[in-house]
């Protein structure tokens, strides 16, 4: 079906006019202020109206032209919900001045960014030695003064994941506890799914429908959560041996560490999707980190800290997109690192784990940022 036509006011107007003078033999009035013209107008913003409603159906016939709640309504026909906003999650560490007594961090534990903007909750953790189920909390024995204890936000979203040290304040009473403080980011926390990566999904998940087949793996697991991966390698086992009839699947939650919850709820996706008959296994990724040192010149009138931390952000964004298996190009980084800010003027002395190497990806290992170290040029 050809795309409908649509006319502005004045089209309509003068349309209408052109029609009217076409059926008279006398010249018809449609002056300003002319009676004709009026009715014209008037007939003209009611056609306005219905164009206004065609349109807004045609949107709705199509997913490509749904967005929001509508695209929502739209996907929800084939049972195929948007993916949910998530909160970050990781491990701070409580300590204290003096650890002549027995402290305790309790299940349930505030804390909050220094800045006051975002906080989190002491979790459970029954694979932390230090959690006592007993006393429901993290125990600090005598001579003991920090523990390791997990957190997840109290908040939704992107803005959760927060950098190391920037978690400061104790927004509860720890008897015996004094300071916090994260020594590493807080991961996970993600915006609800875009528009775009939802109607980027949709094939893949009607392709996958026909079940046991590989893209119909990694779509099932890739549906579990934002930031979800899976890595499927087919006829031979985690010990590299031949092994027909056989595959196992990598899969991660974007973080490189994947929860024991994630990898339970992947298993049993896997399960229920894969061919009858096949055996299979999942594992997580080994996680190679990645020390990245580099120096860059700033130009005049950006701020040269600010800049540098533009640039750290980018290129840790991009080593932790890695999925399973891909390589980190060592060239790459002085790439990412221009795009990353107009005020970037140079890249020098890249250096990637020390070296002026790629680092090659192979399957079952992913590649994650360790540390990303940028100097400023003088």
């Amino acid at each position: 079906m050809a795309a409908p036509t649509f006319q502005n006011f004045a089209q309509l107007v003068q349309n209408m006019s052109a029609a009217v003078q076409a059926k008279n033999g006398a010249l018809v009035d449609f002056s300003e202020g002319s009676e004709n013209l009026a009715f014209a107008e008037a007939v003209a913003m009611v056609a306005l109206w219905l164009e206004g409603l065609a349109v807004y159906a045609i949107a709705f016939a199509r997913a490509q032209t749904c967005r929001g709640t509508d695209l929502d309504s739209w996907m929800a026909q084939f049972s195929f919900p948007r993916l949910s906003p998530s909160p970050s999650s990781g491990d701070v560490v409580f300590s204290r001045f003096t650890s002549t007594s027995t402290g305790l961090v309790p299940v349930g534990t505030t804390v909050k960014t220094i800045d006051g903007t975002q906080s989190f909750t002491v979790v459970i953790s029954t694979a932390n030695t230090s959690y006592s189920t007993t006393l429901n909390g993290y125990v600090l024995p005598i001579g003991i003064s920090q523990v390791n204890v997990p957190v997840v936000a109290n908040s939704i979203g992107s803005v959760t994941n927060v950098q190391p040290g920037t978690i400061g304040l104790i927004t509860s009473e720890t008897p015996g506890v004094d300071t916090v403080n994260n020594v590493t980011a807080l991961t996970g926390g993600a915006d609800a799914e875009t528009d775009e990566s939802y109607l980027a999904r949709f094939p893949a998940y009607i392709a996958s429908l026909s079940k046991g087949t590989r893209l119909a793996i990694q779509n099932i697991v890739a549906s579990l959560q934002l930031g979800a991966e899976c890595n499927s390698v087919e006829n031979v086992d985690t010990a590299g041996n031949v092994t027909y009839g056989y595959f196992y699947s990598v899969v991660d939650d974007g973080t490189g560490t994947p929860s024991p919850t994630f990898m339970s709820n992947a298993v049993a996706a896997i399960e229920n999707t894969r061919a009858l008959g096949v055996r299979y296994g999942v594992v997580a990724p080994i996680v190679i980190g990645a020390t990245i040192s580099l120096a860059i010149g700033v130009a005049f009138g950006y701020d040269k800290n600010q800049v540098a931390g533009i640039v750290s952000n980018a290129i840790t964004t991009y080593i932790n997109s890695l999925l399973d298996g891909q390589t980190l190009p060592y060239t790459k980084i002085a790439q990412v690192a221009y795009d990353a800010s107009s005020g970037v003027v140079s890249v020098e002395d890249v250096l990637v784990n020390g070296d002026d190497q790629d680092i090659n990806g192979v399957p079952r290992q992913v590649i994650k940022a360790a540390t990303v170290s940028v100097s400023v040029l003088p």
